[in-house]
């Protein structure tokens, strides 16, 4: 999991096609657009014209630039993305196929709906991207990884010095900072659902105490939290009242460990409220026994739950409330080995 600034994309749509002739820009460095354009094997200059934005190579062909360039690109899709390098067989040249197979294990459990309202893209054109059926270019390819993960700027960097992609490098240190204050401050996701709520919204101006009293958590808490929110730009005063200037939400991708402790960190927050529940809380639980196969089916239900959930949040027509939603299913099949001391 990995803080995602998600991009307003009415403000920012040319920004993936103007990162596209930088990269591509920078692939080529000292060789000239025609000297490279016959290496990658055209007769024609197709370079000027990605360079120029006036046309841009599929995502496949844009990994086939870097390669052919001395690039390890397959280095840096594992280390972008470790969980998914294997779709990608160092003996062979990426293809569009790879690039299908690898754009839907990165989207993950991610419903297709919120992928389409992330990037402002149709659900169609998104899952024929998915499927292979047709070939993003490399603007797209961008904006759906970035989309999906709000890393883009983390893959670019994978494959040159992301300072010579001048469009993504202010946002991309930006993500940074705000990526390392979500595994700091965990509180900060919760207080950034809250400025979106109208109960908020509804408040003359910005009154101390207001999130704290409401998370369970203490003020200086909350201080804490808010004041890092404004050093990483998150949010700013408007008004008298804090709004949000970029979201935060999270990725499963990166740092297993930060990760992990995130869960916990989330697990006890819900444990304090076992102990003290508040109105219309819910917790429930069922020990069960039942055949492999049906914890199988109880698996993708709860998967399949959770997809449903993020859609139903993703088309929510107001944000009345902030709340918090934890999926869990433990196998007691048979003994983990014992750990090395």
């Amino acid at each position: 999991m990995v803080a995602i600034l998600q991009l307003d994309v009415h403000k920012c749509g040319a920004m993936w096609e103007t990162a596209s002739h930088q990269l591509i820009r920078a692939l080529r460095g000292k060789r000239s657009q025609r000297a490279l354009s016959r290496r990658l094997g055209y007769r024609s200059n197709p370079v000027r014209e990605w360079e120029a934005g006036r046309r841009f190579p599929t995502a496949a062909e844009a990994l086939r630039v870097a390669s052919l360039v001395g690039v390890d690109v397959h280095l840096g899709l594992r280390r972008f993305h470790p969980a998914s390098a294997h779709l990608f067989d160092p003996a062979n040249p990426i293809d569009d196929r790879a690039v299908a197979r690898w754009l839907s294990a990165l989207r993950g459990s991610l419903a297709v709906v919120e992928l389409a309202r992330r990037s402002q893209r149709s659900r169609f054109a998104i899952t024929r991207w998915l499927g292979g059926e047709t070939r993003p270019r490399l603007p797209e390819f961008l904006r759906l990884v970035d989309a999906i993960t709000g890393r883009a700027g983390d893959l670019v960097s994978e494959l040159v010095d992301i300072q010579v992609v001048p469009s993504l490098y202010t946002l991309h240190r930006k993500r940074r900072a705000a990526q390392e204050l979500s595994f700091q401050e965990p509180w900060t996701e919760a207080i950034m659902r809250l400025f979106e709520t109208q109960s908020y919204r509804a408040l003359q101006r910005h009154q101390v105490g207001w999130l704290a009293a409401r998370l369970g958590i203490d003020i200086a808490t909350e201080d804490r939290c808010v004041t890092k929110m404004i050093e990483t730009d998150l949010i700013a005063f408007e008004d008298g009242r804090l709004a949000k200037v970029a979201s935060v939400s999270v990725d499963t991708g990166s740092n297993p460990e930060r990760v992990l402790a995130l869960k916990r960190h989330w697990a006890a927050v819900g444990l304090e409220r076992i102990v003290a529940p508040r109105g219309d809380d819910l917790f429930a639980y069922n020990a069960m026994s039942l055949s492999k196969k049906d914890l199988a089916a109880v698996r993708v239900l709860l998967q399949n739950t959770y997809r449903q959930i993020r859609s139903i949040v993703a088309g929510t027509p107001t944000e009345e409330v902030a709340g918090l939603v934890q999926l869990q299913l433990i196998n007691w099949d048979a003994p983990e080995p014992p750990r090395s001391p």
